[in-house]
């Protein structure tokens, strides 16, 4: 059970900072069809975010009197990997289409993830339900990271280029 509370909390904390670090958060200001796209998928992130809640209760349900639960596990993986591969698909459509912020790293990096989230869902027989979302999250955790890291080489460049150019 702490395991499986570890990994949901990190998978919180996780797709947090990644949306707030990747997607501007703001509606388009530009062409209609942005604003529509960037509104309605923001339905399917909410859906998708009420879905984690229920295949973390229903994890939870699941370690703790399995009779009552009529999913396989890999079933009930598969409700959490799912959910979280659904919002790092509509994250990177809305940033993609919508916000126009188009990065080829961000694009593959997100494709990744959500590829890793469903590949772990279907380890479950072999890693239980809690292993799966631990997985789920450590590769949540290493997104951030890259993020993190990437920023961070950002204005390390952009500090040295000010610092070679004569100004402070």
């Amino acid at each position: 059970m702490l395991v499986l509370a570890a990994g949901g909390l990190i998978v919180v904390f996780s797709l947090w900072w990644i949306y707030f670090d990747y997607t501007t958060g703001r509606a388009p200001a530009g062409s209609r069809t942005a604003q529509y796209m960037w509104g309605y998928g923001h339905y399917f992130l909410f859906a998708a975010i009420a879905a984690i809640g229920a295949g973390l209760a229903l994890s939870v349900e699941w370690l703790t009197d399995h009779d009552h639960v009529a999913l396989p596990e890999q079933g009930v993986a598969m409700v959490v990997g799912s959910a979280i591969a659904t919002i790092l698909l509509v994250m990177m459509f809305i940033e993609s289409v919508a916000e126009h912020e188009y990065g080829r790293r961000d694009v593959l990096v997100k494709l990744a993830g959500a590829f890793w989230a469903i590949c772990a869902a279907l380890l479950a027989p072999f890693v239980t339900v809690a292993g799966s979302v631990l997985l789920i999250a450590l590769m949540l955790a290493a997104m951030v990271a890259h993020g993190v890291l990437h920023e961070h080489r950002i204005h390390v460049e952009a500090r040295v280029e000010q610092l070679l150019s004569g100004h402070t």
